[in-house]
């Protein structure tokens, strides 16, 4: 049985509390962490407002004034370390589809706080080939997407742009391959009808990814593109 009423759920957390993913002491609530494993999280409080790169104040970085990202801001609420990259890799490789919720968990308590009228009127995850689906059995991106979708509201829209080419995993190759590896990747299943969207990610490493699904969609004619990811790099 996949849905439960909250009075039942109260009930089975009190017989059976639940535990911190990090740690196994009592969790709170969100994100199933308890309170110092959520101290410990690496919070990404300083960043660059274009492309989530985290820098010691807030603005815009050296690379994005100089070369301009075509998405107009990144939301990346943590940084890409310990122990928050445990749980990342658990849930992409470890096949820990559960984590999906909480991880969506820990970028909503930073995404709630965004006013209504400005937030997107479409959620993209960040297409997966079928062949890498197959053999990972999910997108991390897409089930993030469905709990955030879920929670603010928002159309998730996942059939109107795919994956058309297999690529080498971007993690693999060095930082001047990348741009290349994801150059065409993206095509246009059917035409997205609105003004702002929000590219959902995991993790956002060179911002290369984002970057080619962002071109893809700006050729849509949608001219307000975020990037909403867990963590930056």
């Amino acid at each position: 049985m996949h849905w439960i009423d909250n009075h039942t759920r109260n009930v089975l957390n009190w017989i059976y509390p639940p535990r911190c993913l990090l740690c196994e002491s009592a969790a709170e609530p969100q994100g199933g962490l308890c309170i110092g494993c959520l101290r410990a999280l690496p919070r990404n409080f300083a960043s660059c407002i274009r492309c989530g790169t985290p820098l010691s104040t807030q603005g815009v970085c050296g690379a994005c004034q100089t070369h301009p990202p075509i998405f107009c801001a990144t939301r990346a609420p943590f940084r890409y370390q310990s122990p928050l990259d445990h749980l990342i890799r658990n849930l992409k490789y470890g096949k820990r589809l559960s984590l999906a919720r909480s991880l969506s968990e820990l970028m909503l308590d930073h995404l709630r706080e965004t006013p209504a009228g400005d937030l997107p009127q479409r959620l993209i995850p960040v297409p997966m080939h079928p062949k890498r689906m197959r053999q990972r059995g999910f997108n991390q991106a897409l089930e993030i997407a469905r709990h955030l979708s879920r929670a603010l509201q928002i159309p998730l829209d996942y059939q109107s742009i795919a994956r058309s080419l297999e690529t080498v995993p971007q993690a693999t190759l060095p930082h001047d391959k990348r741009r290349r590896n994801v150059h065409g990747t993206f095509t246009v299943r059917r035409k997205i009808s609105c003004d702002k969207v929000a590219i959902i990610d995991d993790v956002m490493t060179t911002g290369h990814t984002a970057h080619e699904l962002a071109r893809v969609l700006r050729r849509q004619g949608i001219q307000q593109i975020e990037v909403w990811v867990l963590a930056r790099t």
